[in-house]
């Protein structure tokens, strides 16, 4: 009976380079600090200091925790309740514009809802969270991502309008 040799490698199996997956306890907290921040901006006392600490949160994020802090922007962008103040959303909104500036590259899958958040707080009566939004889908406009969209969508209108003009209209007898 033939013996089969089979060489076994000395060296462990490698795994790819991964960051650990932060805990449930870790995104609990980093909401909770999220909110408590959030809720500072709208006291004149605690502003600066609020916005201090959603700085640094905002510089301290990863891919798997990104989503975390913009499902709390969402959250109190998109309420509507009387309680719910100007002030708050107002600067709840400028948080997008920092942070697609600080993590371009992270914020690209999230655009759409980030671009959509914004649209739906346009609806809102206080004209600064409206210059709010004027101004975050500004700054939104310098991530190379939704340049590259916009261009995108920009050279399709072209094309369609081209093909619209090419295109016999139809006149019907009935009209």
């Amino acid at each position: 009976m033939p013996t089969t040799s089979t060489t076994k490698s000395l060296k462990p199996p490698t795994k790819p380079h991964t960051t650990p997956t932060p805990s449930m306890s870790t995104m609990m907290e980093l909401k909770q600090s999220t909110l408590n921040s959030l809720t500072k901006l709208s006291d004149k006392d605690t502003h600066h200091i609020a916005l201090l600490e959603l700085q640094t949160i905002i510089k301290t994020l990863s891919q798997d925790t990104i989503s975390i802090f913009l499902n709390t922007l969402y959250s109190q962008t998109t309420i509507t309740t009387i309680t719910t103040k100007p002030s708050l959303k107002k600067e709840a909104i400028k948080l997008f514009s920092l942070l697609s500036d600080t993590h371009c590259d992270l914020t690209m899958t999230h655009l759409k809802k980030i671009v959509t958040c914004i649209v739906k707080c346009l609806n809102d009566p206080d004209s600064g969270v409206k210059e709010a939004c004027i101004d975050a889908i500004g700054a939104l406009s310098g991530n190379k991502w939704v340049q590259s969209g916009v261009a995108l969508c920009l050279g399709k209108m072209v094309e369609m309008s081209k093909l619209k003009k090419q295109k016999p209209t139809f006149t019907s007898a009935f009209f």
